[in-house]
């Protein structure tokens, strides 16, 4: 047997009937024509290394790819390794 409720307890009101929605398509990923073809090398360091990155690039007109691509090709040449990485400056 159910109870009923109390006399100064607030009316619930009936949920709607719920309606089937269809799934979505997933959204197209749109690559930039400069990322095609390449992947992303990342990893942390210090926020004063960041900085002073920002620092160099700033006063060289430079961006931090062009600079990061430097770098990877110098260790590439300090370690016997093919310099893959394309120099865009």
């Amino acid at each position: 047997m159910t109870k009923r409720p109390a006399l100064g307890a607030p009316l619930r009101k009936p949920e709607p009937p719920r309606q089937e929605v269809a799934p979505r398509p997933p959204p197209k990923t749109v690559i930039a024509p400069s990322r095609r073809g390449k992947v992303q090398l990342a990893g942390y360091f210090d926020v004063e290394a960041k900085r002073q990155l920002d620092v160099f690039a700033a006063r060289e007109g430079r961006s931090i790819q062009s600079i990061m691509e430097e770098m990877y090709n110098d260790f590439c040449s300090k370690h016997g390794l093919h310099r893959l990485a394309s120099m865009s400056t």
